[in-house]
């Protein structure tokens, strides 16, 4: 955090590309939908796979219930302290199991 008042920040719009060069990147991500408990976020470790974010999961985890078709936000960010540069992605999608 910086205690600068003078510093200045400022966010822009990343495009697809830099998005998912962030995303690639990544090694941890959020994982955010709604579940019958409430709205979920849950960390995740991932990986990017031909353009697929892939995690894995059990059966018996909290993340199981995204098996069934529901809409699910996917979230990743790189933020540099010391400069407050940075990026994060805010992707929306539908979960599909994989073997």
């Amino acid at each position: 955090m910086t205690t600068d008042p003078q510093a200045v920040t400022y966010f822009s719009r990343l495009d697809a590309d830099e998005c998912w060069a962030l995303v690639s990147d990544a090694v941890v991500g959020r994982v955010a939908w709604s579940s019958p408990e409430g709205i979920s976020v849950v960390p995740v470790n991932f990986r990017v796979v031909e353009g697929v974010i892939v995690f894995h999961t059990t059966q018996e985890s909290f993340l199981a219930g995204l098996a069934a078709p529901t809409e699910v936000a996917f979230q990743v960010d790189e933020i540099d302290q010391e400069t407050a540069t940075g990026g994060s992605c805010l992707l929306y999608t539908s979960p599909s199991p994989r073997d």
